[in-house]
This record gives structure tokens, C-alpha cells and sequence, in this order.
């Protein structure tokens, strides 16, 4: 009895489908193309004021040591802060066939020669942004520091950096 009871629903769904399609509706009237604005700019940050016009700029507070650097940037609308989206990423090898980027934020680990020894050390770079302005942050893990002219000078200091920034809104 329950085989029947299944051959019958199903020999009655497969017969149910079957038979002519119904004609088409009318078309909709096309939609708007889909706009999608987007800036992509380029900015070298660095200490040295002949390689740019963009520096890093120091706390100098022992206790929340960090570098920062501000890039203007006019393109960040209101419009974009609050619909956007901004990546911001380091590009290594600008403009070689070796070029690649590293989106933010992101840790690079270093060994260098620090007065004659190698110490590793782990560099952090990371942003924040409002509009018309991108703040992107230097912090070494191991900030340590030498005794220059009675000031407190950090042994690591970010490197000349190129940052790509890509806001889409």
C-alpha cells in the first residue's frame, strides 16, 4: 500500500509540470547603470623634508610612544566617511616589476644593526581617518631609545614610506 501511495504522488507531480510554459511577461524598463566612484592616491611619508613634504611626527611621550603622519586628503568627503569604504596599504618597490602592497593594518618584523648588534624589533603600522584627513601611526615593539643631547631619541624610526590609499564610495 505505501509503494502505491508513492508511485501515485509521484506520477502526479511529474504530470503536474508537465505541459506548455506560459508566455513571457513585458520587460521592465532597463535600470541605471551602476556608478561606482572611487579615488586612488599616492603619498610618501618621511623624516627627510627632500624626500617629502609629508613628515613623521613624534610624541616624544615615553609612555605612549608612537610616530604619526597626517595626509590631507580632499577626496574624503562626508559623502565617503559615511557611505565610503578607505583602505589604506604600504607599497614596497614602487614602480619595479617587484612592486607589492600590504594592507594596514600590519606588522613588519626587522633585524638591524643598532650600534653594532642586531636587534630585532617588530614595526606597526596602522590608520584612522575623518573627513579630509588619513593619520596613519608608526609604533616599534621594542621602543628603545639612546641619550641624544639630554633628549630621549627613539633607536627606531619609521622608514620613507609610501602609502596607497583606495576610498570607493
Amino acid at each position: 500500500m505505501k509503494k502505491a501511495m508513492l508511485l501515485l504522488a509521484v506520477a502526479t507531480a511529474l504530470l503536474s509540470c508537465a505541459g506548455r510554459d506560459g508566455r513571457d511577461g513585458k520587460d521592465g524598463r532597463d535600470g541605471r547603470d551602476g556608478l561606482v566612484n572611487y579615488a586612488s592616491l599616492d603619498y610618501i611619508v618621511s623624516a627627510d623634508s627632500k624626500v617629502s613634504n609629508i613628515p613623521w611626527q613624534y610624541t616624544g611621550d615615553m609612555d605612549n610612544n608612537y610616530f604619526v603622519a597626517e595626509l590631507a586628503v580632499p577626496e574624503l568627503t562626508g559623502d565617503v566617511f559615511d557611505n565610503g569604504v578607505v583602505q589604506v596599504s604600504i607599497v614596497y618597490n614602487f614602480n619595479t616589476a617587484d612592486e607589492r602592497q600590504t594592507h594596514l593594518p600590519c606588522t613588519v618584523w626587522y633585524e638591524e644593526d643598532v650600534d653594532g648588534q642586531y636587534v630585532s624589533h617588530a614595526e606597526h603600522y596602522y590608520f584612522e581617518y575623518r573627513v579630509g584627513t588619513i593619520y596613519v601611526y608608526f609604533q616599534a615593539s621594542d621602543f628603545g631609545y639612546t641619550n641624544g643631547d639630554n633628549l630621549q631619541v627613539p633607536l627606531y624610526t619609521p622608514h620613507d614610506t609610501h602609502f596607497h590609499v583606495m576610498m570607493m564610495w
